[in-house]
């Protein structure tokens, strides 16, 4: 990654950061419900916000410093640095359940569960007995009223804007910033170095997966059809045409949206979205249920099988929840450690470099 798009992302990370820290002041302070042993209210909303965004760090910084900040500028009682720990905590645990938009009803419920009972109900507890001096069970039963209060509209509020604000999170998450740098590494060597050694590369890799046992007992595959700067399928698909396979490629049918439809041939595909090589939109349709082994592109993945694409999500729409064996392709130079995936990535089962 250059060094200027780093400065721009850690830039803009730290704006939004200042935006939920600034706006969780302003919640927690000055629109909630606020005694001596209880206080409900709604600053948990931007750092949720910052737990689905960046994670449970960030998330539990920004939280520990709109404490600090918030006691420091609109002081309601001396400060005490416990309820900072406890800020910190809460902010990082919600952050390792509900990071990358992770908001099943599960985890919002485990994260709201283990917040509640390790901090509201433990830490909280114990810094308020010894900050006011009233006896442990005064205290708790305070706490538990507030946790039987906030925990159903936390557990509300987390679900739907997890959903509402997806779209936003989706863009602007730690994630998919990492995923943006890795797709313009990945295509500048596409662009670049690739093209020069692609039928090399490609035969090798063709030939690699036609001696699959998997592919010899597929009986039907599905193979896309790389574009000039892709690896060259048009052998692997020949071979399955050649070994009397049915093959299926790639129809995009929408934004998002592809179908599988049959050829007998290379040369009933015509150059169609986004300069891929497809078939006619009349072609047979061949159902995901009916395929054996899919053949799938990526830009970069690791030997687990976590790849990224051109972020389409055609590919993750189509294998979801499909009994299908994945064989991802990959030329070993756009080969990683280790690739962190969403919970809407699909992982290959097979990979070949």
């Amino acid at each position: 990654m250059h060094s200027s798009q780093v400065k721009k992302h850690f830039i803009r990370r730290m704006v939004v950061i200042a935006m939920m820290v600034a706006l969780e002041v302003v919640l927690s302070r000055f629109l909630s419900i606020s005694t001596p042993l209880l206080k409900i209210g709604f600053g948990f909303l931007p750092i949720a916000l910052t737990a689905m965004l960046y994670g449970p760090m960030y998330s539990g910084v920004a939280w520990a410093l709109s404490d600090f900040i918030g006691a420091l500028l609109f002081p309601v009682a001396p400060y005490f640095f416990g309820f900072t720990l406890s800020a910190f905590l809460n902010g990082f645990i919600w952050g390792l359940f509900i990071y990358k938009n992770h908001t099943k009803l599960l985890r919002v419920a485990a994260a709201i569960l283990i917040s509640s009972m390790l901090v509201s109900l433990g830490l909280d507890t114990l810094w308020l007995t010894i900050i006011t001096s009233n006896p442990a069970a005064v205290v708790l039963g305070f706490r538990f009223t507030r946790c039987v209060i906030m925990a159903p509209i936390q557990f509300v509020i987390i679900s739907v804007i997890g959903n509402y604000f997806s779209g936003f999170i989706s863009k602007n998450s730690t994630l998919a910033i990492k995923k943006a740098d890795l797709r313009l590494e990945a295509l500048k060597y596409f662009n670049g170095a690739f093209l020069s050694q692609r039928e090399q590369i490609s035969n090798s890799i063709a030939d690699k997966v036609a001696a699959l046992p998997e592919f010899a007992a597929a009986n039907t595959v599905f193979c896309y059809v790389g574009r000039e700067n892709e690896l060259n399928t048009s052998v692997l698909i020949e071979a399955a045409l050649a070994a009397g396979k049915t093959v299926a490629v790639p129809l995009m049918a929408g934004k998002g949206v592809m179908t599988a439809r049959k050829i007998a041939s290379l040369e009933e595909l015509r150059k169609g979205r986004f300069g891929v090589m497809e078939p006619g939109e009349y072609s047979e349709l061949v159902e995901p249920g009916d395929i054996d082994i899919a053949i799938v592109p990526s830009l970069l993945c690791d030997a687990k099988g976590r790849r990224i694409g051109f972020g389409g999500g055609y590919y993750d729409r189509f294998l979801y929840k499909q009994n299908i064996t994945k064989i991802v392709l990959c030329p070993e130079a756009m080969l990683k450690k280790r690739i962190i995936n969403s919970q809407f990535d699909q992982r290959g089962d097979i990979v070949v470099c």
